[in-house]
């Protein structure tokens, strides 16, 4: 298993996955960088796809972590465009994609429509899937959705942090999630045996506390 951070503030780490907006403003490239974090993409617009072919052609070695979109999903086109557009990209491009699971809001990417998505990059060498353990556990239902997603054997890199569910306040809903790992609610056993290659602990604190948390971990594979 490696570890990764989402800074290059920190030390003792295997590698860094950095936002976009943070990954453009870099020069010269730091070979810690192998992963890049998307989540605004939208494959089914041409301009967006023609965006991103330019970012992976310009920098093939690197990983890039890419979200479904998260428009509303009124008809069965939407899902159409958006996967042709993904179909598009991997038949394109030398990196490996990483698609990541949302959310659970039935009007957006139900899980059976994200295992769909995941049926249709099966079909391409450099596809892969990221397993982000909020948008799994909090909003999605919980250690259902994770498993069922470990089943189709494509999740090899997963965004870790803790969660304590959501809140009612002033009537917004609040999610209580990117917590420090041993915060939350999160239940990590299911980490043994998942294939999971790479781990990102997606969230920002001091490198001690990421290193606790990579320990955490770490006792859980161990055990």
């Amino acid at each position: 298993m490696k570890y990764g951070t989402c800074s290059l503030e920190y030390e003792n780490f295997d590698y860094v996955e950095l936002t976009f907006d943070h990954f453009a403003k870099i020069k010269n490239l730091d070979p810690s960088v192998t992963m890049v974090h998307i989540p605004t993409l939208n494959l089914a617009k041409e301009k967006h796809r023609e965006w991103f072919l330019k970012v992976c052609e310009e920098n093939p070695t690197v990983s890039m972590v890419i979200h479904f979109h998260k428009g509303r999903m009124e008809s069965p086109k939407i899902k159409a465009n958006w996967l042709a557009g993904l179909c598009k990209i991997l038949g394109k491009v030398k990196n490996r994609i990483f698609l990541e699971n949302c959310h659970g809001f039935t009007e957006f990417w139900s899980l059976e429509d994200q295992l769909d998505a995941i049926e249709v990059g099966k079909n391409f060498s450099n596809f892969a899937f990221c397993l982000d353990l909020g948008h799994a556990w909090t909003l999605g239902g919980g250690r259902n959705w994770i498993d069922k997603l470990l089943e189709t054997g494509t999740v090899k890199h997963c965004h870790a942090h803790d969660d304590r569910g959501h809140k009612i306040r002033f009537k917004k809903t609040e999610w209580i999630d990117h917590l420090k790992i041993g915060e939350g609610e999160i239940d990590y056993s299911f980490l043994r045996n998942s294939g999971i290659e790479t781990i990102t602990l997606e969230y920002y604190a001091t490198n001690e506390e990421l290193e606790a948390g990579r320990r955490i971990i770490e006792k859980i594979l161990m055990n």
